[in-house]
């Protein structure tokens, strides 16, 4: 979706106040936590 945006914007005059951001969503199952930190290991399903 990201790259679609990009590639419709690009040749264009913008303006931004504030700030810009893009969202982006990441599904998985986590599953155990990591040894190096206290985060969780996330097996990513799918992306959007």
């Amino acid at each position: 979706m990201k790259n679609r945006l990009v590639e419709q914007l690009r040749g264009q005059k913008i303006l931004v106040l504030g700030d810009l951001m893009l969202d982006e969503y990441l599904w998985g199952d986590a599953r155990r936590i990591s040894p190096e930190a206290p985060v969780p290991v996330v097996d990513i399903q799918r992306e959007t």
